[in-house]
């Protein structure tokens, strides 16, 4: 646990060694835990990464459609003259 704590918390470092790129993320207060990979697991985290803020960005527009949508103002849907 005082490695964990030691080390540079919630930031992607990179620790070449012998010619391999290996990724470390340390997170003491969460999970008390160390994430590592090599490049290949980066590039599956950045995958995930852009997938994720691509689906909070559809979600979000999708609401603001939504709103948009359903203010119809003083009148309702049907405007003036319908009742």
């Amino acid at each position: 646990m005082a490695l964990l704590k030691s080390m540079t918390q919630n930031k992607i470092i990179i620790h070449p060694k012998n010619g391999i790129n290996y990724y470390i993320y340390a997170d003491a207060a969460g999970c008390q835990c160390i994430y590592g990979g090599k490049d290949i697991n980066y590039q599956q985290y950045q995958q995930l990464r852009i997938a994720q803020n691509f689906a909070v960005e559809q979600e979000a527009t999708a609401q603001l459609n939504l709103s948009a949508m359903m203010n119809w103002g003083a009148w309702g849907p049907w405007g003036p003259g319908f009742y």
